[in-house]
């Protein structure tokens, strides 16, 4: 999940908690591009080992089963994933809400929206036949959560939109507009996904590395950082420069003398909250932006 910038000694999950799937597909990748043997084969036991979560109630599963296993060549789970996923659609909102388990350890709403329940779930959704609740689920939470200015907000219910891992309820937690930016272009809804990396590309600070919220200049997250240069990457054109910038601003200032990614914040809401570790998500779509620009 984590791991210290220092000693370089990883946090792990017994599950894979909610980012198990980014190893997964870290190790994909990475077996892809190289054509080792032992990553291919681990990356296959690492999603065996995600099979069991098939049935949490919790929104993540597209995260942990798109990534963790569609991505990796395990289609007959991802599409059982997926329709376990789709049977929670709420028709009400129009999207696939936060579950019990999301209630319970993030306090997001239930019924409710969430930009962390974009990516990965619209692919999976699509994956496993569902093409019409993926492309719903990522146009109503945009609705939802959108600010006036265009900033998006991480989660909404019946009442209002707010952010709940930011520095206020109003303010723009820089993870929660990337993965919003993601997820809309996952969905091929490229006119939002335009607009939501607009207002990224005009208030990131001028190095190109988001602060953990927009409001606040506390830490840096290089791992929203990688996440939105992975849908500036997809978007093309311009942003695929912007893209590129945004890697070589990373690569150049935030890596430790091992070379790995580093100044990953998960929160400063919270007392537990990690700062400048390296995340397993940041170096996944680090390496996903990599490959993309290649």
């Amino acid at each position: 999940m984590t791991a210290d910038p220092e000693t370089g000694e990883w946090t792990w999950s017994d599950d894979g908690a909610w980012c198990g799937g980014f190893w997964v597909g870290l190790l994909e990748l990475a077996a892809r591009v190289s054509g080792s043997r032992r990553l291919s084969a681990a990356a296959d036991e690492y999603a065996a080992r995600l099979a069991p979560r098939i049935t949490s109630p919790t929104v993540m599963r597209g995260f942990l089963f798109w990534y963790g296993a569609a991505l990796a060549r395990h289609p007959d789970t991802a599409r059982a994933a997926g329709a376990l996923v789709a049977a929670d659609f709420d028709a009400g909102l129009g999207v696939v809400p936060p579950g019990p388990d999301d209630v319970t350890q993030y306090a997001w709403p239930r019924p409710g929206a969430c930009v962390d329940a974009m990516p990965g779930t619209v692919e999976l959704l699509r994956f496993a036949g569902y093409a019409d609740l993926a492309e719903a689920h990522a146009r109503n939470t945009y609705s939802l959560c959108v600010r006036p200015d265009g900033g998006l907000l991480q989660c909404a219910d019946r009442d209002g939109a707010f952010s709940v891992n930011g520095a206020s309820p109003n303010s723009i937690w820089s993870r929660g507009h990337a993965w919003g930016m993601l997820g809309l272009v996952q969905a091929g809804l490229t006119d939002l996904a335009a607009v939501a990396a607009d207002w990224w590309l005009a208030n990131v600070p001028a190095d190109r590395v988001a602060y953990w919220d927009f409001s606040s200049t506390a830490v840096r997250d290089t791992s929203a950082t990688a996440i939105a240069a992975a849908a500036l990457a997809r978007l093309g054109g311009s942003y695929r420069d912007a893209a590129r910038a945004t890697v070589e601003a990373l690569m150049t200032s935030h890596r430790n003398a091992d070379g790995v990614l580093v100044d990953g914040c998960t929160t400063l809401k919270n007392a537990d909250g990690i700062i400048r570790h390296e995340l397993i998500w940041g170096d996944y779509f680090l390496l996903e932006t990599l490959l993309q620009l290649a």
